[in-house]
């Protein structure tokens, strides 16, 4: 009974191994196109601009000028990050940009105009780097 676990244990992680290195392969070895880095991005962002806006906003009245200037500065920071982001991540992370970049009456403004450009001005790719 040991023995077969430890066939099927070294199995799987053969298997998995193979397939991890036939994906890279399949993909010229690049690491972009993985989920998990993808979305490593993605929380790498998020995080970002979480804190740019904890950082930022620390300890300022919500009703001075001071405030609404640095704001609009963190919006539009965080909205630079979101149509970078989209722009590398490519594929639905556009699609995802375009509809936050339609919910205007939703989002802040600079969110809205900076992803905007992903209606007009998305990235392309042919045939035959979709397959």
């Amino acid at each position: 009974m040991r023995y077969v676990r430890h066939i099927l244990k070294y199995s799987l992680v053969g298997l998995s191994t193979g397939a991890s290195i036939y994906y890279l392969h399949k993909n010229d070895y690049s690491f972009s196109h993985i989920g998990v880095v993808r979305f490593a991005r993605v929380g790498l962002v998020a995080c970002r601009t979480m804190l740019d806006y904890k950082w930022t906003l620390l300890g300022l009245d919500a009703d001075s000028s001071i405030y609404n200037e640095k704001i609009q500065k963190c919006h539009q920071r965080g909205a630079e990050r979101l149509l970078a982001l989209a722009r590398r991540n490519g594929g639905v992370f556009i699609k995802v940009g375009q509809h936050i970049a339609s919910l205007q009456y939703l989002l802040p403004e600079p969110y809205t105009t900076t992803l905007s450009v992903l209606h007009s001005n998305a990235p392309e790719s042919s045939f035959e780097e979709r397959n």
